[in-house]
């Protein structure tokens, strides 16, 4: 299973598809990420005084 997983992963443009993923992946987390440290920040002034 790990050929055939590796001549997947060298097929181009199972690759392209595979970056595009993770790029989106990475693009969601970052946007999650964002999402938390606002909500933080907020939070954050609130409780100052």
């Amino acid at each position: 299973s790990d050929f055939t997983l590796y001549s997947l992963l060298c097929d181009p443009i199972i690759d392209q598809l595979f970056i595009l993923y993770k790029l989106d992946h990475l693009r969601q987390t970052l946007l999650i990420t964002f999402k938390q440290l606002n909500v933080l920040l907020a939070h954050q002034s609130y409780s100052l005084p």
